[in-house]
């Protein structure tokens, strides 16, 4: 038994990926079960985690996202850092079709309006004066 205590960085910019996950598993990437429990843990924002590995052929498998997934034996990194590389996946190219919508009608202003609705008072009120006259 022994503990694993390291870092986890960008191999590349050598920053140190938080929140990486790290797992005990098999050489096939299985997790490994340890009375029932399977054995893990998340790195700090250091990149950085302790992990007690209890069996000497256990192997470490650490994700992160947008990065390729290491399988890798527990023991060659007692001492050492941990690096992931960028999963590299290119974008194709992304084409934004728009349409501008133009509005067919006219804005009224607020006068032509006003002229509408005292239009429509004058009406009504000759309407009900003749209404009363008769």
């Amino acid at each position: 038994m022994f503990q694993l205590s390291t870092y986890i960085q960008d191999i590349e910019s050598k920053t140190p990926l938080e929140f990486a996950t790290i797992q005990l598993t098999d050489s096939q990437g299985t997790p490994l079960l340890i009375n029932g429990n399977v054995i893990g843990r998340k790195t700090n924002e250091d990149g950085y985690f302790t992990m007690p590995v209890t069996n000497e052929d256990a192997y470490i498998k650490v994700s992160y996202v947008g990065y390729e997934t290491l399988i890798h034996p527990a023991q060659d990194y007692k001492d050492d850092i941990i690096y992931l590389t960028p999963k590299n996946k290119a974008l194709s190219d992304v084409v934004i079709k728009g349409k501008k919508i133009i509005s067919k009608a006219k804005k009224i202003k607020w006068w032509v309006w006003a002229l509408l609705g005292l239009g429509c008072l004058i009406l009504l009120s000759l309407l009900a004066f003749k209404r009363k006259k008769n």
